[in-house]
């Protein structure tokens, strides 16, 4: 698994960006004549794609931050250039 190498690739970022910023709210706005008029429960369900479109956005940020900084952190650049296990 590379994770630097997914977060490079414009077709992964691409996809992830679509499907939770564009395809998840738009599933949710056709699916909301289907729920019962409560206003609360409508509330509630846009409310939680809200959250889990946030929560999304944070973990990529966290990830980009995690591979940015751990590793130069953790090890050397010399172990880095070589022939090691992350090459």
């Amino acid at each position: 698994m590379e994770p630097r190498a997914a977060l490079a690739d414009r077709r992964f970022i691409g996809t992830a960006v679509l499907g939770n910023f564009v395809l998840l709210p738009l599933m949710l706005w056709a699916g909301l004549p289907l729920l019962p008029d409560d206003p609360a429960l409508q509330l509630g369900s846009l409310l939680a794609v809200v959250a889990i479109v946030f929560q999304s956005l944070i973990e990529l940020q966290g990830m980009v931050i995690f591979l940015w900084w751990i590793p130069n952190r953790l090890f050397p650049a010399s172990l880095l250039d070589d022939n090691s296990i992350f090459n």
